[in-house]
């Protein structure tokens, strides 16, 4: 989530932070644009106001304001993060490169400024960039676990499956219950033929995180690469189940024949196919 603003403010723009921080984004907003008539042009006011509108779900919106203030302020870390995020989150990803790289001038030594790098680069397949930020990143901050794991998935995107496995078990000497890095190390064992090591750790990935859909559908692959099409649809009816869009991925992987059995209501399979198809439509 972005970061507010820092130092020292008016009582009104103090007021203002706290609804924000309440989640009064109504509230804060009509301050926020009470203030910027008495003091236009004001940066802190107009970043908060920038992020009132992405907490709204309006991000777009947020950038006009959020540029205002950093060419009024231009050395500010906290702005320019704040624009690296949103740019990110609206998938806008060159741009969001940019301002990342103008925040490391700025913060030349920031662990969190080098891993959002990192994820956009890896966004963009630029693997060799991206595992660059992520070990940027985790020399400053080593017992991150979630950059731990990026960094096998970037190196597995790479084609480095022995530089992926290392990552992924660094992170689970990390964090033995990570169910991402299990998943992520099952998927290269996988890779590598190793289908019953992989069986394994896919298993415990499902067991460590029950609610990551990624898990159940690599699950299901190991499973199905092993001759076991009808655990492997059980596996894959729980991905689906939690996130609709592993639907078509699945549906290219199993055979055709079996279609038909991943749901036993040949209507709702036929729905969710509908359903995606028109989600992928308006993106």
């Amino acid at each position: 989530m972005p970061k507010g603003t820092a130092g020292a403010a008016p009582p009104e723009l103090a007021r203002a932070l706290r609804l924000q921080q309440a989640g009064d984004l109504a509230g804060a907003e009509s301050l926020y644009r009470a203030l910027l008539l008495r003091r236009p042009g004001e940066p802190d006011v107009l970043h908060l106001l920038g992020l009132v509108q992405h907490q709204k779900g309006d991000s777009a919106a947020a950038l006009p304001l959020i540029a205002q203030a950093l060419a009024a302020r231009p050395d500010s870390a906290i702005y320019r993060r704040n624009q690296a995020s949103i740019l990110a989150g609206l998938g806008r990803l060159e741009e969001a490169a940019e301002a990342y790289e103008a925040l490391h001038a700025l913060t030349p030594g920031d662990a969190e400024a080098h891993a959002g790098l990192a994820g956009v680069y890896r966004r963009m397949a630029r693997w060799d960039e991206a595992a660059a930020q992520y070990r940027r990143a985790l020399a400053l901050r080593p017992g991150s676990v979630s950059w731990q794991s990026a960094l096998g998935d970037v190196l597995q995107g790479q084609g480095d499956l022995d530089g992926a496995a290392a990552a992924y078990r660094a992170a689970l000497g990390l964090d033995p219950d990570f169910g991402v890095a299990e998943s992520g190390l099952g998927n290269v064992l996988r890779a590598q033929g190793r289908l019953e090591e992989a069986l394994t750790h896919c298993r415990r990935a499902v067991e460590s995180a029950p609610d990551y859909p990624q898990g159940h559908s690599d699950l299901g692959y190991c499973l199905q690469d092993l001759g076991r099409l009808d655990e492997a649809l059980v596996a894959y009816r729980k991905a689906v189940a939690l996130d609709r869009r592993l639907l078509k991925p699945i549906m290219m992987k199993i055979p055709k024949a079996a279609h038909g059995r991943l749901w036993l209501q040949p209507s709702k399979l036929k729905a969710l196919l509908t359903e995606t198809n028109q989600a992928r439509g308006s993106t």
